[in-house]
């Protein structure tokens, strides 16, 4: 499967979520909620070190440094989508 990568600035953040897994894209959903990497692997029942290994690869798809730039740029794209968890 080819990965999508798209610069930050160059589209939309529902253009760049299109690079990511359904289960990236419920992770990114629980971080912008304020999770952290325990209460999401508890929720998603998956280990902790599989979360950390998924948000690497989120923050690196999307052009993030950290949860909170993560919360600042696309923020508001996952809090409109988070009943399609």
């Amino acid at each position: 499967m080819k990965n999508i990568v798209y610069e930050k600035n160059s589209k939309s953040p529902a253009a760049a979520v299109i690079g990511l897994t359904k289960r990236e894209e419920s992770i990114c959903k629980l971080v912008v909620q304020g999770c952290s990497n325990k209460e999401i692997s508890s929720r998603l029942l998956i280990s902790e070190r599989t979360v950390e290994t998924h948000r690497a690869n989120i923050f690196r798809k999307l052009s993030v440094h950290n949860a909170a730039e993560l919360q600042h740029d696309y923020g508001r794209f996952f809090y409109k989508n988070l009943g399609n968890q």
